[in-house]
Order: C-alpha cells, then structure tokens, then sequence
C-alpha cells in the first residue's frame, strides 16, 4: 500500500507543473546593460557550471535574463522555491524545463521516474540522458538557495562531478551551496560572479542617476553615491525613484549624498533580508548593529546581557552564519576577522533596535566601549561611551589616550581628540583643561593665553575636591601647572621665578608622564642659562641624559635644553651638536616635532656663522610641507627663510613668504601667529625705508604710535661705511648698525672685537661670535639673552624707538626671527 502511495505520488510529482516557474522573468524597461558581466557569462559557457552568489538585490536575475536575450546558446529557465527539494518534484521541474528546449529529451527519466528506482539510479539516468542531448543547453536556476534537500545537492554534487556535455547549469543563489564548488576552483572549470562584480561601477552610477535627473551629473555626485550606496543596485533604484515619485527631481542630488536612508530600502530589507533569518538570531543580529565593524570576541561581549540563563548564541556561530549565507556583510583587513555590515542593512537593524523594548541600548553600548577600551581601540571606545552618555567612561578614556598622544608630540591628534569631548563637561574636568593647554603650548601658544589657561585650571582645582574627578593625583596636576607657569615668567623676563617653577613642578611631577618632564626638564636648564649660570645648564642637561628614567626619554629634554641655552649663550658649536642629535633621534623614532625642533635649531647655528645658502638649503624644502604647518617650528622657520632670503638680496620672495605667513595668520586665527606676520613685514619695511605696514594699518592687529623714522638709507650708509661691507658689494645686514652712541665706548670695543674675530676667520661676518661672552660688553650681552629670549618664547610687537637707537633696533629686527 504504501509503495502504491509513493507510486502515485511521483505520477502527481510530474503533472503538477507549474508552467509560469519555466519562464525567465519580464526585465523593466530601461535597465542597465551591463556588458562587462555579459562577457564574463559568455566566456563561462565551455566551463562545467556557473554561480552568480551575492545578497538580495544586486541584480542577479536581471543579469542572467539579459544574457539569454543576447547568447545563441540554447538556455532553459527554472524558478525554484523551498517546496521543490523533493527529488521527485524536482526532477519533474527539470525534465520539464529541459523539454520546453528540447521535447523529445529525457524520455527515460520521465517515464521510469514514477517507478521505484533508488536515487542513485535516477541520477544515473538523468546523467546519460543529459549527455545525448542534440546541443549543450544552459539551465538557469533561480533562487538555488531555497532549495535546502539534500538529495537535490547530491544529485547536482554527481552532475558537476561527472558533468554532461549536453548541460552548462548556472546557479543563482544569495549564498554559496552545499556543493563541492572547491574541486572545481583548481582545474579552472568554474565561473564565479560575485557581489564585487556586481555592484554599479562609477560609471553605471553616473549613468543611473542621470537618467533620473535628465542631465550629466558630476564626479563628485557619482562619488558621493557610489560611498553611501556601496553599489548596490537596488539601493540605488529604490532610493532614486523614492525621490523621482515625490515629484521632486531637482532634490535628487542633495538627496543622494544625505537622506539616501528611505524607507523603501528599509521594508525591501526587512521583508526579503531579515524576515528570512532564524528567529533565534534576529536579536543578536540587532545587538551586532551598534558597532560599526566587529569580530567575535565582540560579538560575545556584546551578547552577554549577564543572564545566566539565557540560551543564546556565541560571536563565532554568529559570523559563521553570517559569512556562510552572505547576509549583508564584507570581511575588513587584519588577523582578528573583522566584519561589517552594509551602510544600509546596518541603518535597518539600527532603526528596529532603537524601537525594540526588550534591550537596552545603554547598557550595550557600554559594554562595547569597555571591551573596545580594553583592547586597544579607544577612539572607537569613546564614540560607544558619548553616545551611551557615559561621561565619565569618556573622560577616563579622553585623559588616557590625550596623554599617550601628548608623549608622543601628535599635536594635531590631540586636537581632535580633546574636540570629541563636549567643551561643557571638559571646562567641568581639570584633567581633560591641562591636556588642552598642553595642546596650546605644542601649536605655539604663548602669553596671555598660556596663563589665562593656567589661571582656569587653578580655579578649578581650587573651587572642586580631587575626589571628584577620579584616576589622578593631585600632585600630577599641580607639577604640571608649575611647569605651564614656567613658560610665562621667562618670556617675562623673570629667569628665577621660572626656574623655581621648573624645578617644583619636576619634583611633583611622576616620571611616567613624559612630555611634562621633558619640558620642565628643558625649562630647567634654559632658565639656568638665563640667570647667568650656564655651566650649571650644562651640568643639569648631562645629570639628565645620564638619568635612568629620564635618558629612555624620546623626546630628549636634556638635548633640547642644551641646545636651547647653548643658543641663548651663542655658543654655537653645542647649538650645532645638539641640532644634528635632535635631528638624527627625531627621524629615527619617528618623531616630526623632535626633528622639526633640530632643523630649527641646525638652521639658526648656520644663520650665525653666514652660512645663509646652507640656511636656504635646509628651510627651503620645508615650506611646501602643509603636513607639518601646525608647528610652532614651522613658524619660525617661515620667518627665518623670509630674513634669509632678504639677507641675500632676494627680497620679492622674502614679501612672498611674509604674505603667506600673514595668510597662514588669518586661515588659523591665532593671535601669536599675526603678531609674527606683522613682525616679518614691518621688517621688510623699514629695511627698505618704509614705515610698517602695521602702523599705516594695512594689516590689522596692533596700533602703535607713530612717531618719526630714521632715515634708513643714512644708517645703512653709515654703517657700511664704519663696519665693512660684504665682498660681493651689499651692505652688511646685520653688523651695519651695531654702532650704538648711547653705550659709547664700550660698544665700540666690543664690535671691534667681532671685526677682529671675523677676519681671523673665527665667526662669519654675519654672526654674533663668542666675542659676546668674553665678559668685556656685559649690557650687549645682556641685550642679546634678551632679545633670543624673546624670539623663543614669545611673538614680539613691533615698536618704534628713538632715532638715537635706530641702529639698536635694526640689529635686533635682522636676527633670524
């Protein structure tokens, strides 16, 4: 009885056809032709099979129905859907199909079908009907994934791995069978098309939306849809003929590059995408969505809801199903196995987490913040824990990376690093305002807007307890307050008080926080110069290079320092071994502020000794580096290539580069930075006798008063006449003024003693000498302190004196800046 009943039923198996299942869908007018992927089917035909595998939507159907328009190949269609895994029904449809090709084919395998024969003898015969076939016909079947019968795989595994010469099968499927795909990869006999191939090129983009805007579109827009669509077909179809029924054509570019999200993306998703998943796996699914990229540690971070007995799946059986049935995912770079989901998929999940009840979406976020934190990944950590609303997680993490990066000397990361955090709880956080003027003080800042930052984490910390903000010591702020003081009383002229902040702040200061020890470090010891003790600088920066904890220092404080106070005493023979280490040490570790810091310094030690081509040649390439504009080292060398130039009589491009500082001034808005471009051009000014650009008031900044100018041609004159000139016939730029009739006689000794080094060959004519430290001109010494003093630490203001010490000031406006 029961095998008259299977008998029946595979005779009923054969008579219900479904006749509109035999025929390849209706394409829309208009679709896009896409030759490149036709080729690549046409191509495929010799081979044994081929598989077009991508997600929904990408146009595989539509694909495969233009290619049976254009081939001559002879081509059969069959639709399949998830009742069809019978063997018997399934082997109706295909006879079937291969029939509506060639009638008279498989008369066996219809009429011996109905019988009791086993499954391999069906697929025996199949097979040998399949090879007498009268031409090689190529069977579409669509939709391969819903049909999950084993018996049906086993006979296309029999097919493919003895494949008939009268059957090329094209499979069209979201995800890869379970055939044995991979012993066909190695002999050549497999044609794949994969999501890849399949997404719109630029070129199809651009095509696409200019037949809905009805003109050419630009690069731009194409590019613009091509990162927000990721070439998806569909999502590009969907979302422009949302626009296009709306009535609103002239909308479809702004569209494109901003609310391209439309809810008709979001139901096609969820009623072909997410409603086909188990339902045990649509909730971690969800949970997945509130990171942009994951792995499965992750994963399993994230599904951990801390119920001990919730039965839920882990990461790795997550990703497995994902990658297996190639849901909307693409595999990123690196060991750990990180995915993605697609902009617009991960926009659906995002959406139905926000409006699901059963989750809170709080407390996921700050599991993945602690998980990202605890693995190396803080900047993804911090987005987690703001948008968790979790400011103090934020705040640990922005103090913990902000210090890192301040090690480091990475300004400009730290930048947007601090601007992340919102600027009302960060004026609230002591911690997060020291690293902010940490960052001033790296671009450059100086003066009153160093000690207003100062003066506000001083009021702070006195107005809140240090219970309040948790994870630093007290000690850790005040050292480094005591440090950032130090740096305001040497511009100020106040040596002592600043190298009792220095060495204060040292003492308080742990020595795991680097860039704040290296610099009170370097202000200890040019504070030490700068009271007149240099031996005693010297001695400090060999006691820190010799220091255990501090010589596996990188940023080298004591090198810095030495170099720097060697500077202020003119001794330039350490400024140059102290520039060339900085550089070496800079270049090797990777650190562009170190290195920028040893250029800056090897530059004025050449200046000095009238190297200036060598000057030129180690400023010039640096002005085309935009990468390393945010430097204060940068600043100085703009200025000091723009003297440079002008002291070898190219003064049209020391205006050039005057200009672009002026203009570098206004792009950044920096008040310092304005005081050096009115520095630089009201140089040039008065050494061609004009009055300051920034007293006629063509640059804003600061008015000062006028008063009457000296003839600058009679004091050039004048000084060339009683000091020399250079060989080559020009007026010596920076000795022709040295003659000051205010300091008399001592002055005078003390010029003719740089004279007479300068023609003993000891010091270029241009340099300062060390007839300066001989101790027999202790005032010109003094100006000299005074004047690298301010070219260190501070922009200067220019100022107009008296007639009688115009040749003072226009020795002090020829330095190297």
């Amino acid at each position: 009885m029961v095998a008259e009943q299977q008998r029946r039923g595979r005779g009923r198996a054969f008579s219900l056809i479904l006749a509109s299942k035999l025929r390849p869908p209706a394409v829309a007018a208009g679709s896009l032709q896409r030759p490149r992927l036709l080729e690549q089917l046409n191509g495929g035909t010799p081979l044994t099979a081929t598989i077009l595998a991508a997600p929904a939507g990408y146009g595989k159907t539509v694909l495969a129905c233009q290619w049976l328009e254009q081939t001559r190949m002879p081509s059969a269609w069959l639709s399949l859907e998830p009742g069809d895994g019978e063997l018997p029904l399934f082997l109706g449809y295909l006879t079937a199909a291969v029939r509506a090709v060639f009638p008279r084919a498989l008369p066996q395998t219809e009429s011996r079908a109905p019988q009791r024969l086993t499954e391999r003898e069906l697929t025996t015969l199949l097979l040998n009907e399949l090879e007498v076939l009268p031409a090689r016909l190529a069977l579409v079947l669509d939709d391969y994934h819903l049909v999950a019968s084993a018996p049906v795989n086993r006979l296309f595994e029999s097919i493919l791995r003895h494949p008939p010469r009268g059957l090329h099968p094209v499979f069209l499927t979201r995800f890869d069978p379970l055939l044995s795909l991979d012993e066909l990869r190695p002999h050549g006999e497999l044609s794949e098309i994969r999501e890849r191939d399949l997404r719109f090129t630029r070129e199809e983009i651009e095509e696409m939306v200019t037949r809905e805007l009805g003109a050419p579109v630009d690069a731009e827009l194409a590019a613009a849809v091509e990162e927000k669509t990721e070439g998806w077909p569909v999502g590009l179809r969907l979302g422009l003929a949302a626009r296009r029924n709306r009535g609103d054509p002239a909308a479809l570019a702004s569209s494109a590059t901003g609310h391209f999200d439309d809810e008709h993306i979001h139901r096609f998703l969820a009623s072909e995408v997410l409603a086909a998943q188990p339902a045990q796996l649509r909730r971690p699914l969800l949970m997945i969505s509130v990171v942009d990229r994951f792995c499965a540690p992750l994963c399993d971070a994230l599904l951990a809801d801390g119920d001990p007995d919730a039965v839920h799946p882990t990461g790795r059986e997550v990703l497995d199903w994902l990658s297996r049935h190639n849901l909307f995912i693409s595999r990123l770079g690196g060991a750990g196995e990180w995915y993605r989901y697609h902009h617009f998929f991960r926009g659906l999940l995002r959406a139905q987490l926000e409006q699901s009840r059963a989750t809170d979406v709080a407390a996921l976020r700050r599991r993945a913040g602690a998980w990202l934190a605890g693995n190396g990944f803080p900047d993804e950590a911090l987005d987690q824990l703001l948008a968790a609303d979790d400011l103090r997680g934020a705040a640990e993490i922005v103090v913990s990376r902000g210090q890192r990066l301040l090690d480091e000397g990475d300004w400009p990361r730290l930048g947007r690093l601090l601007t992340r955090f919102p600027r009302e709880q960060a004026d609230r956080d002591p911690r997060i305002l020291s690293l902010e003027t940490w960052a001033l003080m790296g671009a450059g800042g100086q003066g009153r807007v160093l000690a207003s930052a100062v003066d506000r984490i001083d009021q702070l910390l006195a107005s809140g307890p240090a219970a309040t903000f948790p994870g630093q010591e007290d000690s850790d702020l005040g050292g480094s307050q005591d440090v950032l003081r130090g740096c305001p009383a040497l511009a100020a002229g106040d040596a002592r008080d600043a190298l009792r902040l220095a060495e204060r702040g040292l003492a308080s200061l742990p020595r795991t926080r680097e860039r704040q020890t290296a610099f009170g470090r370097a202000l200890r010891i040019v504070s030490l110069q700068a009271t007149g003790d240099y031996p005693a600088a010297l001695t400090a920066a060999e006691d820190s290079s010799l220091d255990p904890v501090l010589g596996a220092n990188r940023s080298r404080p004591w090198e810095l320092g030495r170099a720097h106070a060697a500077w202020l005493e003119v001794d330039l023979r350490t400024v140059r071994a102290g520039a060339e280490n900085l550089l070496t040490h800079g270049e090797e570790d990777g650190l562009p502020d170190l290195a920028a810091a040893g250029r800056y310094l090897l530059r004025i030690e050449r200046y000095a000794r009238n190297d200036l081509a060598g000057a030129e040649e180690i400023l010039g390439p640096l002005v085309d580096d935009r990468a390393g504009s945010a430097s204060i080292h940068f600043v100085h060398d703009l200025v000091a290539l723009c003297f440079t130039r002008q002291a070898l009589g190219r003064s049209a491009e020391a205006w050039v580069l005057a200009e672009r500082l002026a203009g570098l001034a206004a792009e950044r808005g920096e008040p310092f930075l304005l005081g050096f471009a009115q520095t630089a051009q009201a140089e040039l000014d008065l050494h061609h006798g004009r009055e300051p650009s920034c007293v006629r008031g063509d640059v804003p900044g600061r008015v000062v008063r006028r008063r009457r100018l000296p003839g600058r041609q009679r004091l050039l004159r004048r000084g060339a006449g009683r000091q020399g000139t250079r060989r080559r016939g020009r007026p010596n730029p920076l000795v022709r003024c040295r003659r000051d009739r205010q300091e008399g006689r001592r002055h005078r000794e003390a010029v003719h003693q740089v004279r007479h080094r300068s023609r003993s060959g000891q010091v270029g004519r241009h340099g300062m000498g060390s007839g300066h430290r001989t101790g027999r001109c202790p005032a010109a010494r003094d100006r000299h302190r005074r004047r690298r003093l301010d070219c260190l630490f501070r922009s200067r203001t220019v100022r107009h004196r008296r007639p009688g010490r115009a040749g003072n000031d226009s020795r002090r406006s020829a330095g190297p800046g």
